[in-house]
Formats: structure tokens, sequence, C-alpha cells
């Protein structure tokens, strides 16, 4: 079969120049403009060949999903090396078992580390606020949260197969044709680059208050008036 020829500008420039936002969350800024280069390729495609189950239209879906996911597991990172990191500078004795780095990730950090700073005068409501936001996200009962929707669609098309599609015939008038959406878990249907760009919105605004916190560990260190939650 021939391979058809779709013009994209990849972005051949260093990556810390591309994505233009130094900090340490510099990586958690290069999944989300990568996510949004993905989502651009797929709105492309689709405007020329629709949303059906092409190779060119499953390898950008994979990769955004792939990209949003990834930004949050990279925030999560940052907060956690933050904490321990400052805890080893000002020689704080950690009242938890340092996480080695292959094991980083929300449940890490939320079961063992947060809870040590829930009650503290200083940012005990940030982290409560914080822990809320996140876990409101990752539910998946009465109704799966917007996380645990984008980390399902991603686990699906990394390790099993295509997302689900749903097809509407359009007949007659000016534009007939067919409309192809994927289908979450709550059997709504979403066009693809709409869903993608909107839980973008929604990943700017969770690793905003995840590095908002994360900030307050790399400017004053660990408070040193803890009490356990």
């Amino acid at each position: 079969m021939a391979i058809e020829a779709v013009s994209i500008d990849w972005p051949v420039v260093n990556c810390v120049e591309w994505i233009n936002n130094p900090g340490q969350f510099e990586w958690v800024a290069f999944k989300l403009k990568s996510a949004e280069f993905y989502t651009n390729a797929l709105h492309l495609l689709g405007q020329g060949h629709g949303f059906d189950r092409l190779a060119g239209v499953e390898m950008a879906l994979d990769a955004a999903l792939a990209a949003l996911s990834g930004a949050f597991d990279a925030a999560v990172a940052e907060l956690t090396e933050s904490i321990e990191l400052h805890c080893s500078q000002d020689d704080v004795t950690l009242p938890w078992t340092p996480i080695p780095r292959h094991e980083y990730g929300w449940r890490s950090c939320n079961s063992q580390i947060l809870p040590h700073f829930v009650r503290h005068p200083l940012i005990g409501t940030r982290v409560k606020d914080l822990r809320a936001t996140v876990e409101q996200a990752l539910r998946r009962q009465p109704d799966k949260g917007w996380l645990t929707e984008l980390r399902d669609l991603r686990n699906r098309s990394t390790h099993h197969t295509t997302l689900s599609r749903h097809y509407d015939a359009r007949v007659g008038g000016t534009n007939p044709g067919t409309d192809c959406c994927i289908i979450l878990s709550n059997d709504t249907s979403v066009h693809p680059v709409t869903y993608l760009r909107h839980t973008r919105e929604q990943l700017l605004a969770l690793t905003a208050q995840i590095e908002g916190v994360s900030n307050y560990f790399r400017r004053y260190g660990v408070p040193t008036a803890r009490t356990t939650a």
C-alpha cells in the first residue's frame, strides 16, 4: 500500500530553547509542548483523511496521550525530588524512607511524604488542596476522574489496541461524510483533537499547582515544625 506524505514541520532545535521555560519544571513543559505538537499533527491528518484507524492517526494519538500522561508523572517526580533534596541539604532526619527514583509516582509521594506536611501552618493548606485536587482527578467511583480517564486511554493505546471509535454519518447538506470520534469510559463520544486540547488545559492547571508546592520547598527548604496527619 502506498504511503501518502503529510507535511509536518518538526522542531529541529534544542529542546530547552523549544520549550522556552527555564526552571526545574522544564521537562513538564517539554511534555506539554510535545502533546501540543502531536495534537496539531493529528488535527492536520484528520483534516485530510479523517480520524479512523489510520497508522498516522494512531501514532499521533498514542504520542499525544503518552506526553500528556507523562507531564503529570514528571511534575510529581519534581515535587518528590524538591522535598527530599532539601531534606538532605538541611540535614533533616526524614520521617519516611527516601523514595528511589524508579519508584517516583503519585502513590508513593502522597502516601509517604505529603502526610507529614498537611497540618503545617505555612504549607499545610496548599498540600491539602493539592492532594484533594489530584485525588478527585484520579477517582474511579462513582464516575471516573479526568486524569484516570487520560491514563486509561494511554494504557489502552500503549499496551492493548486502538481507541474505541464512534461514527456519525452526515447525509445531505453541503458537507456530507462521516465524523469519527473516540469513546470515553462513560460511553460518550468526543472529537479526539477537542479531547486532547481540553485535557492539556487541565494538565497545565494541575502541574502549575504541583509546581507551586514544589517551589515552596525549593525556596524555603523543609519546614522544621511538622505534624503528622
